[in-house]
């Protein structure tokens, strides 16, 4: 009999531990620890990721089997490459950029432990799909070098293509220090940084095609600090500026954007007020041109010295024409008062856009929503955009205010259509959100 009762209470010890742990493992991952629920989330989409490999190279590519296939593809940058197995970089103390201007797929397959003083996979990109990057860690310092413009991304430091279904994760970190200068046509430029978690900076070349971002996801955090004075700092999570035009759709940040800078760009600045500085959750800075950035997602919190917006920091005043629909926020956006006119926004950080009343029109936001607490009261703050030079044509656009109280003077929110809801319509809207 005493057999018997030892037996069973060591059956039941173990019964309590057993499910002790499986509670432990189902509880929530908030602060980053993997559960139960997580690991079957990896598990299916690992799944889904191996269904979509190819197992045959198509027609007119080349495969990449191993690091030196991949290291060696840059010696054909217009050449046609698709990834056929992982590939881990960890034995490359400082990977170097290589050029691919012709295509790449990654054909969801993982490239992981990219280390690098330089900047991303590519320094320059074209047409880039399905390329999974995982414990990415660039820690870029101008000190180290003699340039005085960088430009960094986990894919591709910059792009004038199509990139779609990429996702990254790890950390980029950047420095600017002032140490490196450029003349041109009598100008002095100081250093700048254009620093983003899937493309550094995107631009159109002279054939004219469409550059394009759509469906990435970032999962990089970002910290950079602008310890030159009258230097640029452009900062996204998914792109960090851009020139002529800017198509974002679908993407989406996940990761945290710090952004700092030791010198105020004031009036006196060699720069304008603002300098050209701004951080976003997808979007930076756009320089000139159009701007579309449409059905995309900012979970991260966002923090910088000069304007700071959930989905786009700075509209420059030369962007002709804007269209940012159906995008959402959910970080924290935060802004310092080290810069004269520096914006807090839900959507956009500032607007310098210099508009007639004609073409306001051309300057729109619709269908956008902002969960995320916005700033503090020593700058510019609005729920849906900062601060707008002029106008903004704003529309159809909801905010959950989470108790605060808002500066809203010289503030987008003077322009805008935008409507408070409660937060138990925000959790209907959203309900797989977290709030």
């Amino acid at each position: 009999m005493k057999k018997f009762i030892s037996l069973f209470l060591s059956i039941a010890l173990l019964c309590v531990l057993f499910f002790a742990c499986a509670n432990n493992n189902s509880e929530s991952d908030v602060n980053g620890e993997v559960t139960s629920e997580s690991l079957v989330d990896n598990a299916n989409e690992n799944d889904e990721q191996s269904s979509n490999q190819l197992t045959e190279v198509p027609s007119g590519f080349i495969g990449i089997y191993t690091v030196d296939d991949l290291i060696n593809s840059g010696n054909n940058e217009y050449g046609k490459y698709i990834l056929m197995a992982d590939l881990d970089l960890s034995e490359i103390e400082d990977w170097e950029s290589i050029s691919n201007r012709g295509e790449f797929n990654g054909n969801y397959h993982v490239i992981s432990n990219l280390k690098s003083t330089q900047g991303g996979l590519f320094k320059h990109c074209e047409n880039v799909e399905n390329v999974i990057m995982k414990d990415v860690n660039i820690d870029y310092n101008e000190d180290n070098g003699d340039d005085w413009s960088a430009y960094i991304g986990a894919i591709g430091n910059s792009s004038c293509g199509i990139i779609s279904g990429c996702e990254v994760s790890g950390n980029i970190k950047c420095v600017l220090s002032g140490k490196n200068t450029h003349k041109s046509n009598g100008e002095t430029y100081n250093s700048q940084a254009s620093v983003g978690g899937i493309i550094g900076y995107v631009y159109i070349d002279e054939n004219k095609n469409d550059a394009l971002i759509s469906n990435c996801i970032n999962n990089i955090v970002v910290e950079a600090k602008n310890n030159a004075q009258g230097g640029s700092l452009m900062v996204g999570g998914v792109v960090g500026s851009s020139s002529e035009e800017l198509k974002v759709t679908e993407c989406e940040n996940n990761s945290m954007i710090n952004v700092s800078q030791k010198y105020s760009n004031d009036a006196d600045s060699s720069l304008s007020y603002l300098g050209v500085n701004g951080a976003g959750g997808i979007a930076g800075y756009a320089y000139y041109g159009s701007v579309s950035l449409t059905k995309c997602i900012n979970r991260g919190n966002i923090k910088s010295d000069c304007n700071t917006g959930g989905i786009i920091g700075t509209l420059a005043m030369d962007v002709s024409s804007t269209t940012i629909d159906s995008c959402s926020n959910f970080g924290a956006i935060t802004t310092t008062s080290l810069c004269e006119k520096a914006a807090s926004g839900g959507i956009i950080g500032g607007c310098n856009v210099i508009n007639d009343n004609e073409s306001i029109a051309n300057q729109i936001v619709t269908a956008c929503y902002n969960l995320g607490k916005i700033g503090n009261d020593d700058v510019y703050c609005g729920h849906i955009a900062g601060r707008l030079e002029n106008g903004m044509s704003i529309s159809y656009c909801q905010y959950y205010n989470n108790g605060q109280k808002i500066n809203i003077t010289g503030t987008g929110e003077m322009y805008a259509d935008n409507n408070e809801i409660t937060l138990n319509e925000a959790k209907d809207i959203f309900p797989n959100e977290k709030f």
